[in-house]
């Protein structure tokens, strides 16, 4: 044991004396550390997009404002067919494609849910599977359902209480009289 501590205690002045040593030793994981950390980021920003709307409703509308107020994706343009999707991934670089199918709106207001195609280039996976994990529809057209089922909430409640009011109203006047 002690010749093993005699050994290292050695090797531990040797390193601390030779100053390229030193600079391996706590420079380069240093400098990997700083490379790495501002070249390697798996954040998305202004990914190429484009997106099939066959329902062309009030709630696709108000899902692709909200994919195009962000800075995370940048929509090139709405196509109408599947054949168009491949084309524009074999030609253009993009790198998602969604796809609404028709009664989107109907199925969101009457069945609290609605299927949506997302097609991603998998020449990439790793970028495909964070684009994915990135567009979170569910959230956008939960905030859509809750917006559109509180104003026909609302709506409902005004004209109940301009009923009321009306009613009010009216036997106020016949108590006037």
């Amino acid at each position: 044991m002690k010749q093993f501590l005699s050994f290292v205690r050695k090797e531990f002045y040797h390193v601390f004396r030779d100053k390229k040593t030193l600079l391996m030793l706590f420079g380069l994981p240093i400098v990997l550390i700083v490379l790495f950390g501002f070249a390697v980021t798996n954040e998305i920003k202004n990914a190429k997009i484009v997106i099939c709307d066959y329902a062309k409703d009030e709630a696709t509308q108000q899902i692709i404002n909200k994919l195009e107020a962000g800075n995370q994706f940048k929509i090139t343009k709405t196509i109408m067919s599947h054949t168009e999707i491949e084309n524009a991934f074999k030609k253009e670089n993009i790198k998602l494609a969604i796809i609404f199918p028709a009664n989107f709106n109907k199925d969101l207001l009457h069945l609290n849910k609605a299927q949506v195609q997302i097609i991603a280039d998998a020449s990439d996976p790793n970028t495909a599977n964070t684009l994915r994990k990135t567009l979170r529809l569910r959230d956008v057209s939960n905030q859509y359902l809750l917006k559109s089922q509180v104003s026909k909430i609302a709506s409902r409640f005004c004209e109940v209480l301009r009923r009321n009011m009306k009613c009010i109203m009216g036997s106020r006047s016949q108590m006037m009289q």
